[in-house]
């Protein structure tokens, strides 16, 4: 009986070191990789959709802008049309990183 106990101990053993030296390391490695992957990949879906705003060429999505963007934007376009378009320019780089 006493064998046997140790036998399971000794395989467990092995277990856990396989586990922890060799399965583990794989394992947080392959999920590191794929988050970075991942974050890549959110990134240049985020830019590739603030071109397609800045462009006008998003299809099939209604793009709810706040109040404060709309007014900012009639202000811009007031502005420019009246001739001040120094005031006009920091208006629109406002809105660009709002």
């Amino acid at each position: 009986m006493q064998a046997l106990e140790n036998a399971h101990r000794a395989e467990l053993k092995e277990l856990t070191n396989k586990w922890n030296n060799l399965i583990l390391p794989i394992n947080e490695n392959e999920s590191a990789f794929l988050e970075m992957e991942l974050k890549k990949r959110h990134q240049q879906e985020l830019d590739e959709f603030r071109i397609a705003i800045e462009n006008g060429t998003i299809m099939n999505e209604r793009i709810h802008f706040s109040t404060g963007i709309l007014e900012m934007q009639r202000k811009a376009e007031a502005l420019s049309s009246s001739g001040c378009y120094k005031d006009a320019k920091m208006l629109k780089k406002k809105i660009k990183q709002a």
